[in-house]
């Protein structure tokens, strides 16, 4: 029982890492995003990449409410 319980701690306090870093690199990316669009000559390489991005993130957002 014991190791289950370490076992169990340890997967929980991974997964709250894990949570935290992917929020985290959610702030980053919009961070980034605002100072792309604050530059008055944006490259359309860079928007294609945020669409792209914007998906992963609104797949990350429904994900992680669903399981909250």
């Amino acid at each position: 029982m014991d190791q289950y319980e370490k076992s169990s701690k340890t997967l929980q306090n991974n997964a709250v890492k894990w949570h935290n870093t992917r929020t985290f690199g959610v702030d980053v990316i919009g961070k980034v995003e605002e100072y792309i669009n604050s530059l008055a000559n944006m490259p359309k390489e860079f928007k294609k990449s945020f669409e792209i991005v914007r998906v992963n993130l609104s797949v990350f957002f429904f994900i992680t409410i669903r399981r909250i």
